[in-house]
């Protein structure tokens, strides 16, 4: 791997001396140290892809076999905070005790492992790339229950745009959870009533913008355990994240660009669907400054329809 040998080179650099010569020594502490980096390489951004039984009563005859290590790392808590979450919900007035359609009731501790298995908290990012799948401003820390809308307004991407595209003649694409600007174009958002030339449109531009959903599936390739991260605090995922990032940038800079592809078989495809934070307000001045901008975006992107003969 070329970026690996370049980063390894960069990390052995910072220990090498003043002197001009070299000893066979020398060649031997600095591959000592490309394996010891190699290694750790491996360990930290490789994921284990350990076969996970998908059979019935799997929490009456699979969980509780488990051994205390593997039921942290599947549910994410010990066992004993686990037992104790199943009293207490099991004790409240919120546990569902009686059928329900006819169905038999499930009991407190499915509940809970259920919850505990499926309801993971996740990180967003947001990105920017160029043509090379190379990422030009990234934003992460808010969780992903946050619309993409809000996220965009808070970061330093949506006060940064307007200046770098000030000509008119420039401009980022986005999904349809954005707002459209003259500066950030979006596709046309489908209701059922899109005509001929809005569909030509959005089909010509996700062609053009799968490159950032090619980005984030190579990232994922890449560093596995951006899948699960390992980590307590929010602060040390963000840098894992960003981490990663950089190193993603390295490997396209050092022509690693050969990536196994990378299937979300977990989620399904994402559609924009109005959020309450994505909803601007219907009266007062930021109204009309949300209108303004509004039709600024629109007439661009009238333009560049005919500029695309559509």
């Amino acid at each position: 791997m070329a970026a690996f040998a370049a980063l390894a080179e960069l990390l052995s650099s910072d220990e090498s001396t003043s002197s001009s010569s070299s000893s066979s020594s020398d060649d031997e502490d600095f591959e000592e140290r490309q394996a010891l980096c190699e290694a750790f390489f491996r360990e930290t951004f490789s994921e284990s892809h350990r076969e996970r039984p998908k059979i019935l009563g799997f929490i009456e005859n699979v969980a509780r076999l488990y051994t205390d290590e593997q039921f942290r790392q599947d549910f994410r808590v010990s066992r004993r905070v686990a037992e104790t979450l199943i009293r207490g919900f099991e004790g409240s007035r919120h546990y569902p005790c009686s059928d329900r359609g006819g169905s038999p009731s499930k009991t407190a501790e499915e509940h809970i492992l259920v919850f505990l298995w499926h309801s993971y908290p996740s990180l967003t990012l947001q990105a920017l790339c160029d043509h090379k799948k190379k990422f030009l401003d990234v934003t992460t820390g808010h969780p992903s229950k946050i619309h993409d809308s809000r996220i965009f307004r808070t970061s330093r991407l949506s006060s940064k745009l307007p200046h770098v595209c000030c000509s008119g003649k420039y401009h980022v694409l986005g999904d349809a959870a954005y707002p459209l600007r003259d500066y950030l174009i979006t596709p046309f958002r489908n209701y059922g009533h899109l005509d001929a030339r809005q569909r030509a449109f959005n089909y010509h531009f996700s062609a053009t913008r799968v490159k950032i959903e090619n980005a984030f599936g190579d990232l994922k390739a890449r560093f596995r355990q951006l899948l699960h991260l390992d980590f307590l605090f929010v602060d040390k995922m963000n840098k894992f994240i960003i981490a990663c990032c950089v190193l993603h940038n390295m490997c396209i800079n050092c022509g690693d660009v050969d990536v196994p592809p990378y299937i979300d078989d977990e989620h399904a495809p994402w559609e924009w669907e109005a959020q309450p934070d994505d909803v601007p307000p219907n009266n007062g001045p930021l109204a009309s400054t949300e209108d303004a901008l509004r039709r600024q975006g629109e007439e661009k992107r009238e333009r560049l329809m005919q500029a695309m003969r559509i």
